[in-house]
Protein backbone atom coordinates (compact mmCIF):
# COMPACT_ATOMS: atom_id res chain seq x y z
CA UNK A 1 0.00 0.00 0.00
CA UNK A 2 1.07 3.39 -0.62
CA UNK A 3 0.89 4.74 3.01
CA UNK A 4 3.10 4.28 5.46
CA UNK A 5 1.40 2.45 9.26
CA UNK A 6 3.32 4.97 11.31
CA UNK A 7 1.52 7.96 9.90
CA UNK A 8 -1.93 5.89 9.52
CA UNK A 9 -1.74 5.37 13.38
CA UNK A 10 -0.93 9.20 14.00
CA UNK A 11 -3.71 10.16 12.07
CA UNK A 12 -6.10 7.85 13.44
CA UNK A 13 -5.18 8.91 16.98
CA UNK A 14 -5.51 12.13 16.79
CA UNK A 15 -9.09 11.34 14.76
CA UNK A 16 -9.87 9.91 18.59
CA UNK A 17 -8.87 12.54 20.58
CA UNK A 18 -10.72 15.02 18.61
CA UNK A 19 -14.37 15.44 19.98
CA UNK A 20 -14.61 18.53 17.24
CA UNK A 21 -14.59 16.51 14.32
CA UNK A 22 -16.01 17.60 10.98
CA UNK A 23 -16.08 15.49 8.27
CA UNK A 24 -12.51 16.82 6.21
CA UNK A 25 -10.60 16.18 9.90
CA UNK A 26 -12.69 12.55 10.52
CA UNK A 27 -12.65 11.39 7.07
CA UNK A 28 -10.84 10.42 3.74
CA UNK A 29 -11.89 8.46 0.56
CA UNK A 30 -10.00 5.18 0.25
CA UNK A 31 -9.95 3.40 -3.52
CA UNK A 32 -8.76 0.39 -4.22
CA UNK A 33 -8.60 -1.51 -7.83
CA UNK A 34 -8.64 -5.29 -7.90
CA UNK A 35 -8.96 -7.34 -11.45
CA UNK A 36 -7.57 -10.04 -13.41
CA UNK A 37 -7.69 -12.33 -16.52
CA UNK A 38 -10.97 -12.99 -18.33
CA UNK A 39 -8.75 -15.66 -19.92
CA UNK A 40 -11.64 -14.92 -22.80
CA UNK A 41 -10.47 -14.10 -26.43
CA UNK A 42 -13.04 -12.34 -29.06
CA UNK A 43 -12.29 -14.72 -32.77
CA UNK A 44 -13.07 -13.15 -36.23
CA UNK A 45 -16.88 -14.81 -36.80
CA UNK A 46 -14.65 -16.99 -39.94
CA UNK A 47 -12.40 -18.73 -37.05
CA UNK A 48 -15.31 -19.77 -35.69
CA UNK A 49 -15.73 -23.01 -38.37
CA UNK A 50 -12.93 -25.60 -39.08
CA UNK A 51 -12.45 -27.33 -42.17
CA UNK A 52 -15.92 -25.79 -43.22
CA UNK A 53 -17.89 -27.69 -40.02
CA UNK A 54 -19.21 -25.17 -37.13
CA UNK A 55 -16.99 -25.75 -34.12
CA UNK A 56 -19.52 -27.41 -31.21
CA UNK A 57 -17.88 -26.53 -27.90
CA UNK A 58 -18.98 -24.83 -24.44
CA UNK A 59 -15.86 -23.52 -25.00
CA UNK A 60 -16.89 -21.14 -27.76
CA UNK A 61 -20.18 -18.62 -27.40
CA UNK A 62 -20.40 -16.79 -30.59
CA UNK A 63 -17.21 -15.49 -30.85
CA UNK A 64 -15.22 -15.35 -27.81
CA UNK A 65 -12.69 -18.35 -26.72
CA UNK A 66 -11.92 -19.61 -23.67
CA UNK A 67 -8.71 -20.12 -23.93
CA UNK A 68 -7.74 -20.30 -20.29
CA UNK A 69 -10.04 -22.25 -17.82
CA UNK A 70 -11.94 -19.97 -15.58
CA UNK A 71 -12.04 -22.46 -12.21
CA UNK A 72 -7.99 -21.36 -12.09
CA UNK A 73 -9.48 -17.32 -12.32
CA UNK A 74 -12.04 -17.52 -9.69
CA UNK A 75 -9.48 -16.08 -6.75
CA UNK A 76 -9.32 -12.41 -7.90
CA UNK A 77 -13.24 -12.13 -7.94
CA UNK A 78 -13.50 -13.77 -4.41
CA UNK A 79 -10.57 -12.00 -3.07
CA UNK A 80 -12.09 -8.90 -4.93
CA UNK A 81 -15.69 -9.54 -2.96
CA UNK A 82 -13.57 -9.47 0.54
CA UNK A 83 -12.57 -6.34 -0.05
CA UNK A 84 -15.86 -4.30 -1.50
CA UNK A 85 -17.20 -6.05 2.18
CA UNK A 86 -14.11 -4.73 3.96
CA UNK A 87 -14.65 -1.07 3.01
CA UNK A 88 -18.34 -1.37 3.72
CA UNK A 89 -17.78 -2.88 6.66
CA UNK A 90 -15.69 0.25 8.18
CA UNK A 91 -17.01 2.97 5.44
CA UNK A 92 -19.66 4.51 3.07
CA UNK A 93 -19.53 4.27 -0.62
CA UNK A 94 -18.98 7.76 -2.10
CA UNK A 95 -19.09 8.66 -5.72
CA UNK A 96 -18.16 6.34 -8.43
CA UNK A 97 -15.39 3.22 -7.13
CA UNK A 98 -14.74 5.39 -3.57
CA UNK A 99 -15.34 4.99 -0.11
CA UNK A 100 -15.31 7.72 2.66
CA UNK A 101 -13.30 5.62 5.80
CA UNK A 102 -13.50 7.41 9.39
CA UNK A 103 -9.41 8.16 9.88
CA UNK A 104 -10.28 6.15 13.25
CA UNK A 105 -10.31 3.25 11.18
CA UNK A 106 -7.39 3.96 9.12
CA UNK A 107 -5.31 1.69 10.87
CA UNK A 108 -7.00 -1.29 11.29
CA UNK A 109 -7.86 -0.93 6.99
CA UNK A 110 -4.24 -0.82 5.70
CA UNK A 111 -3.50 -4.16 8.34
CA UNK A 112 -6.35 -6.09 6.76
CA UNK A 113 -6.12 -4.64 3.20
CA UNK A 114 -2.54 -5.59 3.07
CA UNK A 115 -3.48 -8.84 4.06
CA UNK A 116 -5.68 -9.41 0.79
CA UNK A 117 -2.71 -7.79 -1.02
CA UNK A 118 -0.64 -10.51 -0.14
CA UNK A 119 -3.22 -13.45 -0.53
CA UNK A 120 -3.61 -11.77 -3.98
CA UNK A 121 -0.05 -12.24 -4.97
CA UNK A 122 0.77 -15.39 -3.30
CA UNK A 123 -2.39 -16.59 -5.57
CA UNK A 124 -1.23 -15.15 -8.51
CA UNK A 125 2.66 -16.82 -8.16
CA UNK A 126 0.95 -20.11 -7.75
CA UNK A 127 -1.29 -19.54 -10.74
CA UNK A 128 1.90 -18.41 -13.06
CA UNK A 129 4.25 -21.24 -11.93
CA UNK A 130 1.59 -23.54 -13.01
CA UNK A 131 0.71 -21.37 -16.40
CA UNK A 132 1.70 -23.29 -19.68
CA UNK A 133 0.43 -26.61 -17.68
CA UNK A 134 -3.25 -25.52 -17.36
CA UNK A 135 -3.34 -24.78 -20.62
CA UNK A 136 -1.56 -27.96 -21.86
CA UNK A 137 -4.10 -29.95 -19.91
CA UNK A 138 -6.82 -27.53 -21.23
CA UNK A 139 -5.96 -28.56 -24.53
CA UNK A 140 -6.42 -32.21 -23.68
CA UNK A 141 -9.74 -31.42 -22.81
CA UNK A 142 -11.18 -29.70 -25.31
CA UNK A 143 -9.01 -31.00 -28.71
CA UNK A 144 -11.71 -29.44 -30.93
CA UNK A 145 -10.48 -26.14 -30.32
CA UNK A 146 -7.07 -26.93 -28.99
CA UNK A 147 -5.35 -25.21 -32.18
CA UNK A 148 -7.45 -21.99 -31.41
CA UNK A 149 -6.14 -22.44 -27.54
CA UNK A 150 -2.92 -22.50 -28.72
CA UNK A 151 -2.51 -19.71 -31.08
CA UNK A 152 -4.84 -17.24 -28.77
CA UNK A 153 -3.34 -18.15 -25.50
CA UNK A 154 -1.37 -15.06 -23.76
CA UNK A 155 2.52 -15.15 -22.76
CA UNK A 156 3.17 -15.60 -18.99
CA UNK A 157 4.22 -12.56 -18.50
CA UNK A 158 1.20 -10.58 -20.78
CA UNK A 159 -0.94 -12.62 -18.62
CA UNK A 160 -0.12 -12.03 -15.21
CA UNK A 161 0.17 -8.11 -16.24
CA UNK A 162 -3.21 -8.66 -16.39
CA UNK A 163 -3.71 -8.91 -12.42
CA UNK A 164 -4.03 -5.80 -10.33
CA UNK A 165 -4.52 -5.14 -6.75
CA UNK A 166 -4.19 -1.63 -6.25
CA UNK A 167 -4.75 0.71 -3.24
CA UNK A 168 -4.65 4.18 -4.45
CA UNK A 169 -3.74 6.82 -1.65
CA UNK A 170 -6.12 8.11 1.04
CA UNK A 171 -7.26 11.55 -0.57
CA UNK A 172 -8.71 14.25 2.17
CA UNK A 173 -12.27 14.95 1.69
CA UNK A 174 -12.83 18.63 1.27
CA UNK A 175 -15.33 20.02 -1.10
CA UNK A 176 -13.64 23.18 -3.08
CA UNK A 177 -16.72 25.77 -1.93
CA UNK A 178 -17.28 25.34 1.76
CA UNK A 179 -20.69 26.32 1.25
CA UNK A 180 -20.76 22.60 -0.03
CA UNK A 181 -20.04 20.35 3.09
CA UNK A 182 -23.47 20.61 4.76
CA UNK A 183 -24.79 19.04 1.73
CA UNK A 184 -22.17 16.54 1.49
CA UNK A 185 -22.80 15.57 4.95
CA UNK A 186 -26.39 15.17 4.28
CA UNK A 187 -25.92 13.06 1.27
CA UNK A 188 -23.13 10.54 3.11
CA UNK A 189 -25.06 10.58 5.95
CA UNK A 190 -28.28 9.23 3.96
CA UNK A 191 -26.17 6.64 2.27
CA UNK A 192 -25.06 5.32 5.72
CA UNK A 193 -29.21 4.93 6.91
CA UNK A 194 -29.24 3.40 3.82
CA UNK A 195 -26.36 0.85 3.89
CA UNK A 196 -27.01 -0.05 7.34
CA UNK A 197 -30.37 -0.87 6.80
CA UNK A 198 -29.49 -3.05 4.03
CA UNK A 199 -26.93 -5.22 5.97
CA UNK A 200 -29.24 -5.66 8.93
CA UNK A 201 -32.04 -6.84 6.03
CA UNK A 202 -29.14 -9.68 4.78
CA UNK A 203 -28.33 -10.53 8.35
CA UNK A 204 -31.88 -11.10 9.09
CA UNK A 205 -32.84 -13.21 6.19
CA UNK A 206 -29.71 -15.51 6.18
CA UNK A 207 -29.25 -15.47 10.30
CA UNK A 208 -32.16 -15.24 11.76
CA UNK A 209 -34.87 -16.89 9.22
CA UNK A 210 -36.35 -19.79 10.75
CA UNK A 211 -34.31 -20.49 13.17
CA UNK A 212 -34.09 -21.86 16.55
CA UNK A 213 -30.55 -20.66 17.55
CA UNK A 214 -28.04 -18.21 16.41
CA UNK A 215 -24.05 -18.20 17.07
CA UNK A 216 -21.85 -16.10 17.87
CA UNK A 217 -20.83 -15.22 14.68
CA UNK A 218 -24.71 -13.16 14.23
CA UNK A 219 -23.62 -10.92 16.88
CA UNK A 220 -20.53 -10.53 15.40
CA UNK A 221 -21.80 -9.18 12.91
CA UNK A 222 -23.99 -7.12 14.33
CA UNK A 223 -21.35 -5.54 16.34
CA UNK A 224 -19.55 -4.76 12.98
CA UNK A 225 -22.90 -2.57 11.92
CA UNK A 226 -22.29 -1.06 15.59
CA UNK A 227 -18.94 -0.39 14.53
CA UNK A 228 -19.90 1.75 11.27
CA UNK A 229 -22.16 3.65 12.84
CA UNK A 230 -19.98 4.80 15.71
CA UNK A 231 -16.98 5.48 13.56
CA UNK A 232 -18.92 7.73 11.17
CA UNK A 233 -21.16 9.36 14.39
CA UNK A 234 -19.01 12.61 13.89
CA UNK A 235 -21.33 13.22 10.83
CA UNK A 236 -24.62 13.37 12.51
CA UNK A 237 -24.64 13.64 16.90
CA UNK A 238 -28.16 11.76 16.58
CA UNK A 239 -26.63 8.53 15.49
CA UNK A 240 -24.82 8.11 19.00
CA UNK A 241 -28.77 7.53 19.83
CA UNK A 242 -28.68 4.23 17.49
CA UNK A 243 -25.24 3.40 18.75
CA UNK A 244 -26.33 3.29 22.30
CA UNK A 245 -30.22 0.87 21.50
CA UNK A 246 -27.29 -1.42 19.40
CA UNK A 247 -25.27 -1.48 23.11
CA UNK A 248 -28.59 -2.23 24.84
CA UNK A 249 -29.37 -5.29 22.51
CA UNK A 250 -25.94 -6.32 23.12
CA UNK A 251 -25.65 -6.19 26.45
CA UNK A 252 -28.71 -8.37 27.21
CA UNK A 253 -26.59 -11.23 25.27
CA UNK A 254 -24.72 -14.24 26.75
CA UNK A 255 -20.76 -13.61 25.63
CA UNK A 256 -20.82 -17.49 24.63
CA UNK A 257 -22.75 -20.31 22.97
CA UNK A 258 -26.04 -19.62 21.04
CA UNK A 259 -28.63 -17.41 21.46
CA UNK A 260 -32.29 -19.22 21.65
CA UNK A 261 -35.74 -18.79 22.78
CA UNK A 262 -36.70 -15.18 24.45
CA UNK A 263 -33.20 -14.07 23.33
CA UNK A 264 -33.20 -15.23 20.12
CA UNK A 265 -36.48 -13.14 19.30
CA UNK A 266 -35.97 -10.43 20.92
CA UNK A 267 -32.74 -9.90 19.03
CA UNK A 268 -34.44 -10.70 15.94
CA UNK A 269 -36.90 -8.67 16.46
CA UNK A 270 -34.26 -5.70 16.86
CA UNK A 271 -32.40 -6.41 14.16
CA UNK A 272 -35.57 -6.10 11.92
CA UNK A 273 -36.47 -2.58 13.35
CA UNK A 274 -32.45 -1.93 11.80
CA UNK A 275 -33.27 -3.25 8.51
CA UNK A 276 -35.71 -0.30 8.23
CA UNK A 277 -34.34 3.41 7.66
CA UNK A 278 -36.95 4.99 8.58
CA UNK A 279 -37.17 3.27 12.02
CA UNK A 280 -32.75 3.79 12.38
CA UNK A 281 -34.34 7.47 11.47
CA UNK A 282 -36.70 7.51 13.92
CA UNK A 283 -34.30 5.82 16.98
CA UNK A 284 -32.10 8.58 16.10
CA UNK A 285 -34.95 11.37 16.53
CA UNK A 286 -35.20 12.14 12.82
CA UNK A 287 -38.56 11.79 10.91
CA UNK A 288 -40.89 9.29 12.29
CA UNK A 289 -41.92 6.14 12.78
CA UNK A 290 -43.00 4.38 9.58
CA UNK A 291 -46.87 3.66 9.05
CA UNK A 292 -48.35 -0.23 9.45
CA UNK A 293 -48.70 -0.20 5.94
CA UNK A 294 -45.79 1.33 4.99
CA UNK A 295 -43.67 -0.91 7.02
CA UNK A 296 -46.19 -4.43 5.78
CA UNK A 297 -45.19 -3.46 2.47
CA UNK A 298 -41.27 -2.94 2.89
CA UNK A 299 -39.88 -5.75 5.38
CA UNK A 300 -43.08 -8.13 4.11
CA UNK A 301 -40.46 -10.61 3.03
CA UNK A 302 -38.44 -10.37 6.61
CA UNK A 303 -41.49 -10.63 8.73
CA UNK A 304 -42.06 -14.03 7.12
CA UNK A 305 -38.40 -14.69 8.28
CA UNK A 306 -40.16 -15.49 11.84
CA UNK A 307 -42.17 -18.29 10.60
CA UNK A 308 -40.58 -22.17 12.22
CA UNK A 309 -39.05 -21.52 15.86
CA UNK A 310 -40.50 -17.50 15.34
CA UNK A 311 -43.96 -18.96 14.64
CA UNK A 312 -46.04 -17.50 17.52
CA UNK A 313 -45.61 -14.15 15.44
CA UNK A 314 -48.42 -13.58 13.31
CA UNK A 315 -49.14 -11.06 10.94
CA UNK A 316 -53.07 -10.51 10.40
CA UNK A 317 -53.45 -9.77 6.38
CA UNK A 318 -56.99 -9.80 6.46
CA UNK A 319 -58.49 -6.63 5.83
CA UNK A 320 -60.90 -3.88 8.02
CA UNK A 321 -64.76 -4.36 7.09
CA UNK A 322 -65.86 -1.58 4.70
CA UNK A 323 -68.38 1.09 5.79
CA UNK A 324 -70.22 0.13 2.85
CA UNK A 325 -70.65 -3.27 4.26
CA UNK A 326 -72.20 -2.10 7.26
CA UNK A 327 -74.67 0.02 5.80
CA UNK A 328 -75.83 -3.02 3.74
CA UNK A 329 -76.93 -4.79 6.44
CA UNK A 330 -80.96 -4.42 6.60
CA UNK A 331 -83.72 -5.01 9.21
CA UNK A 332 -84.23 -7.96 7.16
CA UNK A 333 -80.64 -9.47 7.93
CA UNK A 334 -81.17 -8.82 11.48
CA UNK A 335 -84.38 -10.57 11.88
CA UNK A 336 -82.36 -13.50 10.21
CA UNK A 337 -79.71 -13.30 12.76
CA UNK A 338 -81.92 -13.26 15.53
CA UNK A 339 -84.64 -15.76 14.21
CA UNK A 340 -81.65 -18.24 15.03
CA UNK A 341 -82.04 -17.94 18.82
CA UNK A 342 -84.90 -19.92 19.76
CA UNK A 343 -86.38 -19.15 23.53
CA UNK A 344 -88.37 -22.00 25.02
CA UNK A 345 -90.93 -20.69 27.94
CA UNK A 346 -93.77 -22.37 29.40
CA UNK A 347 -96.42 -19.74 27.95
CA UNK A 348 -96.25 -18.25 24.18
CA UNK A 349 -94.50 -14.94 23.72
CA UNK A 350 -96.41 -12.18 23.82
CA UNK A 351 -96.33 -9.76 21.19
CA UNK A 352 -95.19 -7.06 23.39
CA UNK A 353 -91.86 -8.88 24.17
CA UNK A 354 -90.96 -8.57 20.51
CA UNK A 355 -91.77 -4.93 20.46
CA UNK A 356 -89.62 -4.31 23.67
CA UNK A 357 -86.06 -5.06 21.64
CA UNK A 358 -84.40 -1.96 21.81
CA UNK A 359 -81.86 -0.57 20.03
CA UNK A 360 -79.11 -1.59 22.78
CA UNK A 361 -80.13 -5.16 21.97
CA UNK A 362 -80.02 -4.90 17.57
CA UNK A 363 -75.98 -3.27 18.25
CA UNK A 364 -75.35 -6.65 20.64
CA UNK A 365 -76.85 -9.08 17.25
CA UNK A 366 -74.81 -6.51 14.96
CA UNK A 367 -72.06 -6.35 17.02
CA UNK A 368 -71.72 -9.97 16.71
CA UNK A 369 -72.06 -10.26 12.88
CA UNK A 370 -69.81 -7.31 12.27
CA UNK A 371 -65.99 -7.53 14.32
CA UNK A 372 -65.37 -4.61 15.82
CA UNK A 373 -62.07 -3.03 14.50
CA UNK A 374 -60.88 -1.87 17.42
CA UNK A 375 -60.90 -5.26 18.90
CA UNK A 376 -59.20 -6.96 15.92
CA UNK A 377 -56.38 -4.44 15.70
CA UNK A 378 -55.69 -4.43 18.81
CA UNK A 379 -55.19 -8.60 19.06
CA UNK A 380 -53.33 -7.94 15.41
CA UNK A 381 -51.31 -5.64 17.33
CA UNK A 382 -50.76 -8.09 20.49
CA UNK A 383 -49.58 -11.11 18.55
CA UNK A 384 -46.63 -9.28 16.80
CA UNK A 385 -45.62 -8.75 20.37
CA UNK A 386 -45.62 -6.47 23.57
CA UNK A 387 -41.90 -4.99 22.32
CA UNK A 388 -43.61 -4.41 18.96
CA UNK A 389 -46.65 -1.95 20.59
CA UNK A 390 -44.40 -0.15 22.48
CA UNK A 391 -41.86 0.94 19.66
CA UNK A 392 -44.64 2.06 17.99
CA UNK A 393 -47.34 3.28 20.10
CA UNK A 394 -44.59 5.84 22.30
CA UNK A 395 -42.63 7.72 19.47
CA UNK A 396 -40.84 10.07 21.62
CA UNK A 397 -39.32 7.09 23.81
CA UNK A 398 -37.75 5.10 20.40
CA UNK A 399 -36.12 2.00 22.73
CA UNK A 400 -39.41 1.46 24.91
CA UNK A 401 -39.97 -1.53 22.72
CA UNK A 402 -37.13 -3.56 23.09
CA UNK A 403 -37.28 -4.65 26.87
CA UNK A 404 -34.22 -5.16 28.24
CA UNK A 405 -32.02 -3.85 25.52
Amino acid sequence: MNFDIATAKKIAADAVNNTDLDIKSGACLVSVKVQGSCGQSTLPKSKTIIDGASLDSDLVKGTALQWFPKEELRFSNRILQQVTRLLGSCGVSYGKGMTLVPLASLVDLKHDLNSLENEFDAELQTLCGRYQEIIRQHQIKNPDVAELIGRHALTEGEFKSRFIFRVMPPMAMSPLFEEDEGAVVADVVSTLWDEVAEDAAKLHKNSFARKEKVSQKAVSAIKKLRRKLANLGFLEPKIDTVVDAFDKALAALPKTGYIVEESLHKLGHFVLQAANVDTLKSMAGIGSLPSEEEEDNENADLVSDFEGSMSTTTVVTDSKPEVEEVEAITDADIEGVMSTTTVITDSKPEVEEVKTITNADINEVFESVVPDEEIEALADTESFGDAFIASTVAVEDQFAGFGNF
